[in-house]
């Protein structure tokens, strides 16, 4: 009752306030006080109210403070979509404005409503992330409440040992910061653990420490909780008397907090309906002088406009007579307009089918073509193989047939990378997602380029955030890096370094392989995606090269939804850069 007579007193003074931000404060305040009372649905009003006189002054951090006890309240209550929404608002806007100490409180408060539904491994999760903010800046308060926290955890999967050790953690930082609020929920469960292990005075110990600060903070909805781990306790050393004496104190206050916060929404349902009904009859004096003030005005009004139709109506009346005789005339005009219209649309359509049927022509010639090319080429390289086993060939005779199976392998290159850009061209490929580490793959492309690597003595160089997994088109992804790495090792000359490296960064990777081969000249940089393109920039030992490959590359990206650029200096290197989207990014570390 006391405190509502302050609170009151408060509202009253800070209604003469000018200052928005400390009425704000005020009212925030007075929220804090409402929910260590156990006054859940009071605080919150207060906590709105707050947010709403911050908004207006834009104030960001106190913004994101008043969002943060909203998402509190909402906790107690058990309005868990409610509660995380404005704990995820309030942690956005302390990390971007960088205040880490906040940041950390966010992540435990959102942990708790985890923990509070019975969520506990997603409960852990953002326990730790606090814990690592906090260890990472020195923040000691929120040491203390990520080491309280984990104990609780601990605690229900019944690790005491491990919980123990937590609670110890927290402890002695609370201690030392004389932080006396996180002393209690310390005490309290400290007591719950002890009392578990079978120490009963120990238990007692913390139990009676944490109801003696409860009390002397006024944490009432806290002090009922310690009268029911007391009638707990007094249970299990077999005195059901006090047992039974301090259930019943549990009861009674539980009970009072129910009927505090019942009668303050019956006092501010009554409240709300008196200020309505003030706001009713203030409306319905304003509509009648505004009704009086418009019948005059309009009787005004109608004169003028009597005078004005009159003239208006002579206008139309000529304005018609000048329509109807450029009527047909503009209609001659446009039928005339329109059939010759329709005639370059039947032009046009025709033309269209007829791009279409030899699009399809050029398409399926281009799959006869290459995969009648094919079987010969598949016969040559057997008859080469066959040649090598059973002929007892010179040096001259070995070297034509290397040259015969290089020569066979590229016009195979070939006609691959002819199938393969064919059909990304013509066929709308459907989505093939899979979950994959991406280390893994880019590992697995270098070791298939490693003998050629080698032959060169390149350097293969490998930068990329370690776990790194992410849900995106697999095959696509190889065939990216394969084309890419592939291209970096023909352009570079010996004793050179390749590097592959990716990151992800705000729901995207970017996957870049960087040379330092002679670079692309400025004039050549808009023919690199074309198809068949060879540029002045030659393979150094003379390689292969069908002038598909980055053409392919391209299509791919494009199918990812991605983009690709370059970056590049002449005879400094290449750094072709890959960026895409991906539904899910996790880095198990």
């Amino acid at each position: 009752i006391k405190a509502r007579i302050i609170a009151d007193e408060a509202i009253s003074l800070s209604e003469n306030e000018k200052n928005s931000r400390i009425r704000a404060d005020l009212f925030n305040s007075i929220g804090i006080a409402y929910h260590m009372n156990g006054n859940f649905i009071v605080s919150n009003e207060f906590f709105l109210e707050s947010l709403k006189l911050y908004e207006s002054v834009n104030d960001s951090s106190r913004i994101a403070n008043a969002m943060n006890n909203i998402g509190i309240t909402y906790t107690e209550i058990k309005n868990f979509d409610k509660s995380r929404e404005f704990y995820r608002k309030s942690y956005l806007i302390h990390k971007k404005l960088n205040n880490m100490n906040e940041t950390a409180a966010t992540l435990n408060n959102l942990g708790n409503d985890f923990e509070t539904e019975g969520l506990i491994d997603s409960a852990a999760y953002y326990y730790h992330k606090s814990l690592g903010i906090a260890q990472d800046y020195g923040l000691r308060s929120r040491l203390a409440d990520a080491y309280l926290n984990l104990g609780s955890i601990q605690y229900k999967k019944l690790n005491l040992g491990e919980a123990l050790e937590f609670l110890l953690k927290a402890l002695e930082i609370d201690i030392e910061e004389e932080n006396y609020t996180g002393l209690v929920e310390t005490y309290g469960l400290l007591g719950e653990i002890h009392l578990e292990m079978g120490k009963r005075q120990l238990a007692f110990e913390y139990i009676t420490k944490a109801l003696e600060l409860s009390q002397k903070l006024q944490m009432k909805n806290r002090e009922s909780e310690i009268y029911e781990m007391l009638s707990h306790y007094y249970s299990s050393i077999g005195d059901f008397r006090n047992a039974y004496l301090n259930h019943i104190q549990y009861s009674n206050m539980k009970d009072s907090i129910y009927t505090l916060e019942s009668r303050r929404q019956i006092e501010d349902l009554q409240l709300n309906y008196q200020n309505k009904k003030k706001e009713q009859e203030i409306t319905l004096l304003s509509e009648r002088t505004t009704l009086q003030d418009t019948q005059l005005k309009l009787q005004k009004t109608k004169t003028r406009l009597l005078l004005v139709f009159t003239l208006f109506t002579i206008f139309i009346l000529a304005l018609l007579s000048f329509n109807i005789m450029n009527k047909n005339r503009i209609n001659q005009l446009l039928q005339s307009q329109n059939e010759k219209i329709q005639q370059q649309n039947e032009e046009l359509e025709k033309r269209s089918r007829k791009l279409v049927e030899l699009s399809e022509e050029k398409d399926n010639f281009i799959n006869v073509v290459v995969h009648d090319l094919k079987s010969p080429l598949n016969n040559i390289a057997g008859l080469s193989n066959l040649i090598r086993i059973n002929g007892k060939l010179n040096e001259e005779q070995m070297q034509y047939l290397y040259l015969l199976d290089q020569v066979s392998n590229e016009a195979k290159n070939l006609i691959t990378n002819l199938l393969d850009i064919n059909k990304l061209e013509s066929e709308n490929i459907e989505e093939n997602y899979e979950e994959f580490n991406l280390e893994k793959i880019i590992d697995r492309e270098i070791n298939l380029f490693r003998k050629e690597a080698q032959e060169k003595n390149i350097s293969l160089i490998k930068k990329c955030e370690e776990g790194l997994t992410i849900l995106q088109n697999k095959e696509f992804i190889q065939r990216i890096l394969d084309n890419l790495i592939s291209n970096a090792i023909k352009f570079s000359h010996d004793n050179k370094n390749v590097t592959v490296s990716c990151k992800a960064q705000k729901g995207y990777i970017h996957l870049t392989v960087k040379d330092e081969g002679p670079g692309i000249k400025n004039e050549e940089r808009n023919k690199l995606f074309r198809k068949f393109q060879k540029l002045s920039s030659r393979p150094t030992r003379g390689e292969s090269s069908t002038g598909l490959g980055l053409a392919i590359v391209k299509l791919l990206v494009e199918k990812l939804n991605g983009d690709i650029h370059v970056l590049t200096e002449v005879n400094k290197g290449s750094e072709f850069i890959v960026k895409f989207p991906t539904p899910a990014i996790k880095v198990n570390v």
